[in-house]
This record gives structure tokens, C-alpha cells and sequence, in this order.
């Protein structure tokens, strides 16, 4: 069972499949399919993976993700769980029930809010379960789930649509998004009205399957949000700008001190840019021929909206694209344009 985050929807699936690529594996090696109730949004998708390890290796980049679970049972009701569980095979149970498996239930709940007396409720319903261990909350050897996914009622901001569900398992791996409150934009030195947000600029660089040692270039760097999740990833980061005040100038702190990009990658402890360029994205720079220089190109390109288009060179001269840049048959291509 895959619980995911419930937030940027469409993107939770491709995350996990892209980090999968990374690994090693294909799209054919993962198989989704939909829970009770088969919305999209449902918090929790069934998935089979190639192995545990492989969901404990992913684990540690996925952001949409909380954790993957080895589902023991689910139902409607604490009878229908309770009846899954039973029919769980054994062999899958039956080795975290020893009297040296120090175990922890956590009890937790989509669309509702559960206070501790009714998270206590639910674990009490678990008594059937023959476990000898002894209980830690602080130091498990395994921790076990109870996912109480209830959005019937009216404060509920999910659809009403889902279908009431409790689901219970092992937990394989987990996630806890430190990292996107580690590199949030509200402590960061050097920040625009436009600069990407942290969660996102992390999530573009799982897509792109940003790695150590790869060469990332975003050719729209601004204040570097981008440049500076790809860094932490252990990429060596090229960026470039239109607008040269924003690479070389920055702006000035309330105590007087000079802010650029680098300033970033100073408060990170990251390592500067390999090469920041001042130049037109609409017209490439680059030799015609250089290939295979960037393992990956992700920028957020100006649409028109908070930060308008613009283009160097004169309406006289207008600078050609050479053949090799031209898209879709067009030489121009507007913000906004399809």
C-alpha cells in the first residue's frame, strides 16, 4: 500500500515510477491499482514493487509519498479489517508476533481528525492479534499502520465520495518531507515574487532524475530555487538569466549586506554554480553540434502571467534561430502561445 501526501495529485504516481527509473527499473516492474471506491484521489493506491528494499531506497527522495505498507487487511468496518486480517497469509504475520519484536501502532486519519482517546479505541480493536512484544514508541523494531480514511463529514475538505475505509499493515518505509521545511523559501537569503517553490523545485528534480555527479542547466535561474534543489541532490548546476541584475546584482538585506545567488548556495553549505550565463533563451547560445552536454535540463519559464515575456536583440535585426533550434516548424513562440 502506497499512502500518499494529499497534495499535488497528479503528480504522485509519476514521482514514485520516476524514482523507480532511477533505481534501475522500468515502468513494466510497478503495478498500480486503485482502492475502494477507485477514485484518484484516494490517499492510498495499491502498488507492487520488485522488493522491500527497493521501497526503502526510493523512500528516501519521495516527497509526495508518507510511507509504504505491507497491507495486512482493510474494510468498511473494525469487523470487515478484522475478518481481512485473519485471512492474511500467515507466513506474512506471523514472524513480527515474536516475544523480541519490539512493535509501535500509529493510528492515523485522512479527512478526519482522530483525538488520542479515539486513536486508543482503534488500537484496542487490534487485540486479536497475538503480539508478545513489547511496545515502544520511541525505538520500534516495526511499526504498524492503521489508516482511517473517513471523509463524510461535512468539515471534511475531500470529496464526500470516498468510501469509509480503514486499512492496517507493516510498515516497509517511510518519509518525513524534512527536507522541504530544511530549504523552504521563508529562511532563504536570496529570494524573488517568483521564485519556485522549494517542494516543487525538489519534485522537477525527481522527475528529471537528478543524481550525483549529473550536470543540470535551467535556463531560466532567477533567484536559483531550481539550481539550489539539483545542488543538494549532488548535481553540478548551470544557470541562466535575461535579466542580468538578478545573476550579477541581487538586491541589498535590511542590515545593508549584498544578496546574490550565490548567497544561497552560501547559507546551504552547497557548491557554487559551475557557471551562471547571462543570455536569451529564445535564441540558444550554445555551438550548433554540442551534444549530451546537461544529463538535464528543468527551468520554469516566464508565462506571461507574474513575469512577462521577453526576448534580447532588435525588431531590425531579430536574431535567428539556427536550424537546429527551430520548434514545431516556428522561429517565435510566444508566453501563453500552445
Amino acid at each position: 500500500l502506497c499512502y500518499f501526501v494529499h497534495r499535488l495529485l497528479e503528480f504522485r504516481c509519476p514521482e514514485v515510477e520516476s524514482l523507480l527509473r532511477m533505481a534501475g527499473y522500468s515502468k513494466d516492474d510497478i503495478m498500480w491499482r486503485l482502492p475502494a471506491g477507485n477514485l484518484e484521489m484516494s490517499p492510498c493506491w495499491y502498488v507492487n514493487l520488485p522488493n522491500e528494499s527497493v521501497a526503502k531506497s526510493i523512500s528516501n527522495r519521495c516527497l509526495l509519498t508518507k510511507a509504504f505498507v505491507e497491507i495486512w487487511g482493510e474494510g468498511s468496518s473494525i469487523e470487515e479489517l478484522k475478518e481481512s486480517i485473519m485471512a492474511c497469509d500467515p507466513s506474512i504475520k506471523d514472524p513480527w508476533f515474536g516475544e523480541d519484536v519490539v512493535f509501535r501502532v500509529c493510528v492515523e486519519g485522512f479527512g478526519i481528525s482522530l483525538s488520542m482517546e479515539e486513536q486508543l479505541k482503534f488500537i484496542t480493536t487490534l487485540n486479536f492479534l497475538p503480539f508478545k512484544g513489547k511496545v515502544s514508541l520511541k525505538k520500534p523494531d516495526v511499526i504498524f499502520h492503521l489508516i482511517v480514511s473517513d471523509c463524510r463529514s461535512n468539515d471534511s475538505l475531500i470529496d464526500g465520495d470516498m468510501p469509509y475505509r480503514i486499512y492496517f499493515g507493516r510498515q516497509i518505509s517511510t518519509n518525513d518531507r524534512h527536507i522541504i521545511d530544511s530549504y523552504a523559501l521563508r529562511r532563504r537569503a536570496y529570494i524573488g515574487p517568483t521564485s519556485m517553490d522549494c517542494e516543487m523545485s525538489f519534485l522537477m528534480c525527481n522527475q528529471a532524475l537528478v543524481r550525483k555527479g549529473h550536470t543540470v542547466f535551467d535556463p531560466y535561474a532567477g533567484t536559483g530555487s531550481i539550481l539550489v534543489a539539483a545542488a543538494v541532490r549532488g548535481a553540478h548546476v548551470w544557470g541562466a538569466d535575461l535579466d542580468l541584475k538578478i545573476l550579477r546584482d541581487g538586491k541589498t538585506s535590511a542590515d545593508g549586506k549584498n544578496l546574490t545567488l550565490h548567497s544561497n548556495f552560501e547559507q546551504y553549505g552547497l557548491p557554487q554554480p559551475v557557471a551562471l550565463l547571462r543570455m536569451d533563451a529564445h535564441t540558444s547560445p550554445f555551438r550548433p553540434g554540442m551534444e549530451e552536454i546537461f544529463d538535464a535540463i528543468i527551468g520554469d519559464p516566464p508565462y506571461g502571467v507574474r513575469a512577462g515575456g521577453r526576448k534580447c536583440g532588435s525588431a531590425a535585426t531579430g536574431a535567428m534561430l539556427s536550424p537546429e533550434c527551430v520548434f514545431d516548424g516556428r522561429r517565435t513562440h510566444g508566453p501563453g502561445e500552445e
